[in-house]
């Protein structure tokens, strides 16, 4: 059994084949009800249909699977205005999305932390020292005492970061 902040190693890497990939956990969730709200109306809307919709969402550390969600949600008619509309299912994920929001926010998060540096500069005396935002450059190049200023911060940290990114998140949206 592991614990919490012991390093697992993920047992898909070096897997080449998708046959060789673990199969998927089904979970169910159900977001059916006989009977909603109009959103234009305001009044009872009765259910007409069921339709199902599968996304895929965090992995079970434990058990060392993916998980995909089955969701079936109900399909709504209101009689008095002919409003059709579904059962609202945002909680989980965005419309048109095959992932759910926390693999999403995991994907940004993950980029984001990967793209920004996370150690504060050390001074030359090996103390750590503040870092203040830069001050953009002057449009006409301010001088000090006759010299141009020479900007002072580097991008080289995000330079290094950003080289194997490609650009592309593996997330879909609309």
């Amino acid at each position: 059994m592991t614990g919490p902040g012991e390093y697992v190693p993920d047992v898909t890497e070096g897997i080449t084949r998708v046959e060789d990939l673990p199969r998927p956990r089904i979970e169910r969730r159900s977001r059916n009800w006989p009977a909603r709200s109009c959103p234009r109306c305001h009044r009872r809307a009765g259910r007409y249909a069921t339709g199902s919709r599968t996304m895929h969402d965090l992995g079970d550390a434990r058990a060392e699977r993916p998980v995909d969600l089955v969701v079936t949600f109900s399909r709504h008619r209101c009689l008095r205005c002919g409003c059709c509309f579904a059962a609202d299912i945002a909680d989980l994920a965005l419309p048109y999305c095959l992932y759910t929001r926390r693999v999403q926010q995991r994907a940004v998060r993950l980029v984001v932390e990967a793209a920004c540096p996370t150690e504060r500069p050390v001074g030359t005396s090996g103390a750590i020292i503040a870092s203040s935002p830069p001050t953009p450059p002057s449009r006409t190049g301010s001088r000090r005492l006759g010299r141009k200023i020479q900007p002072t911060t580097s991008s080289s940290y995000l330079d290094e970061a950003l080289a194997d990114f490609s650009g592309y998140l593996a997330i879909d949206e609309a």
